[in-house]
């Protein structure tokens, strides 16, 4: 029985060798995991930096287009309401230009002709109706 019990066990040299085995695997295994994760933690903050930067390029043209927009806007605003100073406005005149405002510039849904003391005089609209002559106080606007 004594030899059974020797045969089933294995040599004292193969059982150390299979726990330095797994000791080693262990151990490797361990390392691997551990350059995994700092090469995942590493990558995973340059991949949220890059977007942070691309998502701020973005926002920068989106600005740049926006104000390029708004100054285009504005000198056709500029130009096509071109009062002399001094001369009183003729209400039907102001109205045809408001119209020629809206024809021209497709973003303008609502123009209005506020005269000095901040009365609307004449309002036109693409969805609404056009006013003509019906003071609205705009003063506190």
């Amino acid at each position: 029985m004594g030899d059974a019990d020797s045969s089933r066990k294995g040599s004292p040299k193969t059982s150390l060798l299979r726990r330095y085995v797994v000791y080693l695997c262990a151990l490797l295994s361990m390392a691997l995991l551990a350059s995994a994760g700092v090469e995942l933690y590493f990558t995973y903050h340059e991949t949220r930096a890059f977007i942070d930067e691309l998502q701020a390029e973005k926002a920068r043209a989106a600005a740049v287009r926006i104000e390029q927009f708004l100054h285009g806007l504005e000198s056709q605003l500029k130009t096509a309401l071109l009062v002399r100073a001094g001369a009183s406005p003729d209400m039907g005149q102001i109205q045809i230009e408001l119209l020629k405002i809206l024809r021209s510039t497709p973003a303008v849904a609502d123009v209005a002709w506020v005269d000095s003391a901040g009365y609307e005089q004449v309002s036109v609209s693409r969805f609404g109706r056009d006013t003509l002559g019906v003071p609205v106080n705009r003063s506190s606007e």
